[in-house]
């Protein structure tokens, strides 16, 4: 059973580019649905790792949260007298509660990485088109401000996972979708200090920031499952055409 995303695609974590290429090939062939014995669930697996290990920024975040010893090249399977894989003498037994886990949480980690690139992707171009239409609010403090929502994308995986696939997402869109149960979560914790009255400058960044990366990512899923988290959250419309409390206290700051 796979402990983390290398052992997913067969290779060491010290493999290089190409090997994970080969590799990423060869497995997706194997697991593939149409394949004998192939299923949905492995495919899907395996392009979440090949999703975060395919990209050298994403893959050194990756790295970074391996064991030291799980860093160190794995030992290569040789066939056995019945031309099978053989595997070290402590793979063999089956695979336990604590196995299972371990390879969840690889599979959980690797959707984190892939919801955190993600929302970084998205977040950056929102960042530079609010920057040039923006008075006065540079591209610096919008990525700043990203930071912030990036953090409330990094945790909840398991229960944002389990609300993609009860609103039906496929298997291949379970990272965009778990990113936009993310960011309605967002939205919703910011539209209610907003009502409030206790917003800040930053606080009104950030909602441009929700509006634009939400359009960003549904663009990638079925419009349906958008619509069943709410569709964008048009927090800046809520700004500009809110309570007169709010209106009075952000007319100067959304022109």
């Amino acid at each position: 059973m796979a402990s983390n995303l290398y052992d997913l695609l067969g290779v060491a974590p010290s493999a290089s580019a190409d090997e994970l290429h080969a590799a990423y090939r060869k497995r997706a062939r194997e697991v593939h649905p149409d394949a004998v014995g192939g299923a949905p669930q492995p495919l899907a697996e395996l392009n979440a790792a090949w999703s975060v290990l395919s990209d050298p920024e994403t893959r050194r975040g990756y790295d970074r949260t391996l064991a030291p010893e799980s860093r160190a090249r794995t030992r290569p399977t040789r066939p056995n007298s019945a031309g099978a894989a053989s595997r070290p003498a402590s793979t063999i037994s089956a695979a336990g509660p604590s196995t299972i886990g371990a390879r969840r949480e690889a599979w959980l980690g690797g959707l984190r990485v892939q919801i955190l690139r993600l929302g970084r992707q998205a977040g950056r171009s929102a960042s530079m088109s609010l920057s040039l239409s923006s008075d006065g609010r540079t591209r610096s403090l919008y990525e700043d401000d990203l930071e912030v929502i990036l953090d409330h994308l990094a945790i909840d995986t398991g229960p944002r996972i389990r609300e993609a696939r009860s609103l039906g997402a496929a298997p291949l869109d379970l990272g965009v979708i778990a990113a936009l149960v993310g960011l309605a979560s967002y939205s919703t914790e910011l539209r209610r200090q907003l009502e409030d009255g206790q917003f800040t400058d930053a606080d009104m960044r950030r909602a441009q920031l929700v509006d634009r990366m939400w359009d960003v990512m549904a663009h990638e899923v079925p419009h349906d499952i958008s619509g069943e988290l709410g569709g964008n959250p048009k927090l800046t419309r809520a700004i500009r055409s809110g309570q007169p409390r709010i209106r009075r206290r952000i007319r100067d700051r959304l022109r």
